[in-house]
């Protein structure tokens, strides 16, 4: 066979390779029978400079081996992403320095080891499963047989400030251990770019991680210094006592999303603390401006669904909620209410104008069932000066009915020293020309009910306990109609 040795040298050199141009090829190559090797070839790649040490050992044998390092001052990005991700452009922006390491066997892609450190500038990255790029990027990465190293990689994520660190191990459980965190970030945006042809990657995709988020909102509900610690596992997303700020309180608990493609699932344990009871209803894509005051919220609740029509209907859960030291104006069934008690005739005391001062309350408070978004309640309670009320029964949101049963008291006193009080009709208690307390039916449509008189024997013991007034001494008609039954002394 014939042998080839000496040495070769390059000027000016051009070749191209699995479409990289290498250009301006400058050094020498030593060659032996057994081996090919270069200390200081210096050439382009893609127009960016590059200095490249090869050895090649046994190269004519089956067993021939490679070992092949690149050092670049500024090379294009481009070059660097196709290599390592295929994907990206030549054209794309950004300067990647550092060094690439790369060794193995010449006839075989097994057993191959692939090594580098890189200093990104101004890269642009477009990674799966993200439907645009990464831009803006500068950090470093290393690269080594493990995984990959992200130190203190800063860009835009879809178009937002972020930065990221972590590690990504090949062939490990879980595949991503990661730090990210961001100044602001719309998270349903970026959800909206998350490509869901994209399953493979997205579906298999195991990580655990910490997320901080100095502000942040998903559609009304906005809030800040978010922190979380989060685990991904085959698209279910575990948020581990997530903390933040918002509407002037706090929010915390745990949250589980399964992301399913066009059905995603949502599991909240919430426990809001003095939050601002209008921002908490826009949360919910509730607009309302006729009550004041700072929601209190602890539970659990599951649901749903894509759109917030569906979740509303597919919730489910049970929360106690409390909304203290605020104000009701104009409330459409507290006006009815008032007009139905006909004030004038049996209270001497001046209410509050609901247009104007409304009605300041110490507490409005009660503990829910939601099933099929079907709202029970068993101890609904307004505590103020003015009023005090309680009531039971179901709102019906996706069928838009309410069915409630409410007690009434405008004056917080009554005569200890009283034998009875009597009823005036079966729904009105009074006793000397003030008013003292009356029970109503709630039913019909949400925002315009049909509100009637009930009767007081239908209310419940509770509901006299929380309204202060003892049952025995009113004196409720006996089983003919005719006659009231005195309690006895």
């Amino acid at each position: 066979m014939p042998q080839l040795e000496g040495n070769i040298g390059l000027d000016g050199a051009h070749l191209q390779l699995d479409g990289f141009s290498f250009s301006e090829i400058r050094g020498e190559l030593a060659v032996t029978p057994a081996e090919i090797k270069a200390e200081r070839i210096r050439t382009l790649v893609a127009g960016s400079p590059v200095q490249i040490q090869l050895a090649l050992k046994d190269y004519s044998a089956d067993n021939g081996t490679f070992d092949l390092t690149v050092d670049s001052t500024g090379m294009r990005a481009g070059v660097v992403t196709r290599l390592l991700l295929d994907s990206g452009s030549l054209q794309d922006p950004g300067i990647v320095r550092g060094s690439i390491h790369y060794q193995g066997a010449l006839a075989s892609k097994e057993g191959r080891k692939f090594t580098a450190g890189l200093d990104l500038t101004n890269v642009q990255l477009k990674p799966k499963p993200l439907l645009q790029p990464l831009r803006e990027l500068n950090g470093r990465i290393k690269i080594d047989e493990a995984g990959i190293d992200f130190q203190n990689v800063k860009g835009l994520l879809v178009g937002s400030p972020a930065s990221f660190s972590g590690r990504w191990r090949n062939g490990q459980k879980p595949q991503l251990l990661f730090d990210f965190a961001a100044p602001n970030l719309d998270v349903i945006y970026l959800l909206s770019q998350i490509d869901p042809e994209a399953t493979d990657f997205y579906a298999n995709l195991e990580a655990e991680g910490k997320i901080t988020l100095a502000r942040g909102n998903i559609k009304a509900f906005e809030f800040t210094d978010f922190s979380s610690a989060v685990g991904i596992d085959h698209r279910v997303w575990r948020f581990g006592n997530p903390t933040m700020r918002s509407a002037g309180g706090s929010v915390q608990g745990e949250a589980t999303i399964v992301d399913k493609p066009g059905m995603p699932i949502f599991s909240l344990g919430p426990k809001i603390q003095d939050v601002q009871v209008q921002a908490f209803l826009r949360w919910f894509e509730i607009t309302n401006t006729e009550i004041t005051g700072k929601v209190n919220f602890t539970g659990h609740v599951e649901t749903m669904g894509k759109e917030g029509v569906e979740r509303k209907k597919n919730l489910n859960g049970a929360f106690a909620l409390k909304i203290e030291d605020g104000t009701i104006r104009r409330l459409r069934i507290l006006v009815q209410l008032l007009n139905l008690l006909d004030l004038s005739r049996w209270f001497t005391f001046k209410m509050p104008d609901l247009s104007k001062e409304g009605i300041r309350f110490r507490r409005i408070s009660g503990d829910f069932k939601v099933a099929k978004g079907v709202y029970s309640t068993e101890n609904l309670l307004v505590d103020s000066d003015d009023l005090r009320m309680t009531g039971a029964g179901k709102i019906d949101v996706p069928g838009d009915e309410i069915d409630f049963v409410v007690a009434v008291r405008p004056f917080a006193g009554i005569d200890s020293g009283l034998n009875y009080i009597p009823l005036i009709g079966t729904g009105i208690a009074a006793i000397k020309n003030s008013f003292l307390v009356a029970s109503f039916n709630i039913k019909g449509s949400i925002e315009d009910p049909t509100i009637t008189p009930a009767p007081l024997g239908t209310v419940s013991e509770w509901f006299w306990g929380v309204l202060g007034i003892p049952k025995k001494i009113i004196s409720f008609p006996s089983a003919d109609n005719k006659t009231p039954s005195t309690p006895p002394p």
